[in-house]
C-alpha cells in the first residue's frame, strides 16, 4: 500500500488544513485495522485483560468528544473506565 492509498498526510502550510489532514489520517488507520473484522473479532480481547478493538475505538471517539466540548467549548468533561469496554449496542459497523 502506497502513502496515498492509506492518505498519508500531504502536508500544509495551513495549521488547521494540517490537523484535520492528520486526524482523518489517523481515522483511517483505525477503521484500517476494522477492515475485515466481524463484531465478535471486534470485541475479542485475551483472557478479558485487554481493551478490544472496539473498546479502542470507542476511547478514541470518547477522546474526540472530549477535546471537542471540553477544548473548545469550555465544557467540563471527565474520562471514565467505561469508555473501553463499549456495551453489547454499540455494533461495529455503526463505527465504519
Amino acid at each position: 500500500m502506497t502513502d496515498d492509498d492509506i492518505g498519508f498526510p500531504a502536508g500544509s502550510n495551513e495549521e488547521r488544513e494540517l490537523l484535520l489532514q492528520w486526524l482523518g489520517y489517523l481515522r483511517g488507520a483505525v477503521v484500517r485495522n476494522l477492515d475485515g473484522l466481524d463484531d465478535a473479532q471486534a470485541r475479542w480481547t485475551l483472557d478479558g485483560r485487554l481493551i478490544s478493538v472496539l473498546g479502542v475505538v470507542n476511547h478514541l471517539t470518547h477522546v474526540e468528544w472530549r477535546w471537542i466540548d471540553g477544548g473548545f467549548a469550555g465544557v467540563d468533561v471527565d474520562r471514565t473506565e467505561a469508555e473501553f469496554e463499549p456495551g453489547p449496542e454499540p455494533l461495529l459497523y455503526l463505527y465504519l
